[in-house]
């Protein structure tokens, strides 16, 4: 349509008449002064939604004549002519949103998967082996990273990504423990008092730690700092073994 349009207008513009029109007979007329000449069409270019197409447009006299097809089709649009107002008139429908997500390659998910349960398999090997406070908090946050990644792909409530945001949050109140113990409420950096608040809620959470408080001279009751890490560390480690046993079949 938009070459037709330009073709009517290229014609109009010419002057161009049929043999038996009027203007096919001499008629006088008074001289008039001969019209500036037309100025030159500028080419331009369209672009649509960072595209260019392929259909240039022209700019004349300040006015811009697009290629109404090559519009169309770019915006995958229909065109209806208007015989009243003679006005083209595009129609384009919106595509529904939709929230599916996109198309998973094969695999994807056990890849996934396996990493995650790779990542805070190591950092149990690492804590069981020995660590320092600073790595063990470098570690933890590379593990949480993969765990993070995992879960955001395919969500926290797949049976895997439970076991190991479970065991994620075990690995995050040992560092919390550690941090105590390395504050000005503990004695020389490896007791707490068995009435500290925060000894008092790790005991809630993690009973088996009633075993490992003990009498000091010098502190009364206390919970020492190796016996309790261990408490949670293996309540973490049991988690990722529970989360490695819900692997799909390779």
């Amino acid at each position: 349509m938009g070459i037709k349009l330009w073709m009517v207008f290229t014609v109009l513009a010419v002057g161009w008449c049929p043999s038996n029109c009027s203007a096919a007979k001499p008629i006088a007329r008074a001289a008039k002064p001969a019209a500036a000449p037309a100025a030159k069409p500028t080419v331009k270019y369209v672009t649509l939604n960072g595209k260019m197409l392929s259909s240039d447009i022209r700019v004349i006299d300040g006015q811009a004549y697009v290629p109404l097809a090559d519009v169309t089709k770019a915006l995958g649009a229909t065109s209806q002519l208007d015989t009243v107002t003679c006005t083209m008139v595009l129609v384009y429908t919106s595509p529904e949103p939709t929230n599916a997500k996109p198309k998973e390659e094969p695999g994807g998910y056990a890849l996934g998967a396996k990493g995650a349960v790779e990542s805070l398999a190591a950092l149990a090997s690492v804590v069981k082996a020995g660590v320092s406070k600073s790595d063990y908090a470098t570690r933890k946050a590379s593990a949480m990273v993969d765990l993070d990644r995992f879960t955001n792909e395919y969500g926290k409530n797949t049976p895997i990504a439970a076991k190991l945001t479970e065991a994620m949050a075990h690995y995050s109140l040992a560092g919390d423990l550690w941090d105590a113990y390395f504050s000005n409420r503990a004695y020389k950096y490896s007791l707490l008092k068995a009435d500290d608040p925060i000894v008092l809620a790790f005991l809630k959470t993690y009973p088996e730690m009633q075993s490992d408080v003990v009498s000091n001279e010098l502190v009364g009751r206390c919970l020492p700092l190796s016996p309790a890490l261990s408490r949670i560390w293996a309540r973490a480690s049991q988690s990722v073994e529970e989360a490695r046993k819900l692997l799909p079949a390779e």
